[in-house]
């Protein structure tokens, strides 16, 4: 079969084109066609060696990924009736440490990755959606508890997990406040249902702080962004408040998170793939984001640009750049 792979970090252009071996399926698993994935930061930071301990070579990157099911395990005959040869289906492939990732014509997968794609959403459709939607869903539903009229304020609205966060946070009738970088991604918030969009280029963290909380800070802040955007996230958080952060990599000082009594949420839902550990729990939040799309309560932003299977190289570029307007899709 056709794959991409990487035998050392650099930039777009390392990817190399291979020929290899059809992957062999253990019991519990499925072998499935890729239809389309997406282009998630893990799957370029990962390329870049930002994080050169989750990457073994020769790999195969790319999280997120739909097909269709070609070959079935037993045990997933057994106990899983529902997925038949055909049928198609997304989710969570790897790429990440020995875990071969979704750049490749046919992957094998753990059938508590998976879940079957509703009919009303098209495959390269459902392929922006498993690792943003889990994230999201782990930082708003899982890790705080919001209230009716809880203040909540998320970096990086017009992100794929800052754009799922508004979804879920408006369900949970909360007032949402979000931060982004321009007046069209101003748009992609409000579309996603945010009460208060601020471009942070135009106001002050300080200035909305005491616009919207009269200096008192939000109930909870999600830190989409990450490094630096951590200490923002701390000033903009209330005495005693939450904090949530998907990208916390860096060391930091955690001094004036101490002053404040604020409750810290670190999120990395690649965790169950990297140690097998509750992958039915994560599952079970695919199922209820598949239900969600079923029943039609959550928007997708999607990027226009759409990229080939052989255009890896700039759908990594065009997705680094920071220019996409919603998640960077690649169909096969």
């Amino acid at each position: 079969m056709k794959a991409y792979e990487i035998n050392n970090f650099g930039d777009e252009n390392v990817f190399q084109k291979v020929d290899i071996d059809i992957p062999k399926i253990k019991d519990y698993e499925v072998l499935v066609k890729v239809i389309a994935t997406s282009v998630n930061p893990i799957d370029y930071k990962l390329r870049r060696g930002d994080a050169p301990n989750f990457v073994k070579f020769p790999a195969i990157l790319h999280v997120d990924f739909s097909g269709e099911i070609v070959e079935i395990g037993t045990n997933v005959r057994k106990n899983f009736p529902e997925y038949k040869i055909g049928l198609k289906v997304y989710g969570l492939a790897g790429g990440i440490l020995n875990k071969s990732g979704a750049l490749a014509e046919y992957i094998a997968v753990n059938i508590f990755q998976i879940d079957l794609v509703p009919e009303n959403i098209s495959s390269i459709q459902i392929a922006s959606v498993p690792l943003a939607a889990l994230t999201a869903w782990e930082c708003i539903l899982d890790r705080i508890k919001l209230k009716r009229n809880s203040k909540i304020l998320i970096h990086g609205g017009a992100g794929s997990v800052g754009n799922f966060a508004i979804q879920f946070a408006k369900m949970k009738n909360a007032v949402v406040y979000t931060t982004v970088s321009s007046n069209e991604k101003l748009e992609i918030a409000k579309r996603a249902g945010a009460d208060f969009v601020i471009n942070y280029k135009l106001n002050s963290k300080e200035e909305y702080v005491r616009e919207y909380t009269d200096n008192n800070g939000f109930d909870f802040v999600i830190d989409t962004v990450g490094q630096e955007n951590f200490y923002s996230a701390v000033y903009c958080t209330k005495f005693k408040g939450h904090i949530v952060s998907t990208l916390a990599r860096n060391s930091f000082d955690l001094l004036e998170s101490s002053s404040k009594g604020l409750n810290i949420h670190l999120v990395n839902v690649m965790i169950p793939l990297i140690k097998n550990l509750n992958l039915i729990q994560q599952n079970n939040n695919l199922k209820k984001i598949s239900n969600y799309l079923k029943n039609k309560k959550l928007l997708l932003n999607i990027d226009k640009k759409v990229f080939n299977f052989s255009e890896v190289s700039l759908a990594h570029k065009y997705a680094e750049s920071g220019s996409s307007l919603g998640k960077v899709c690649i169909k096969f």
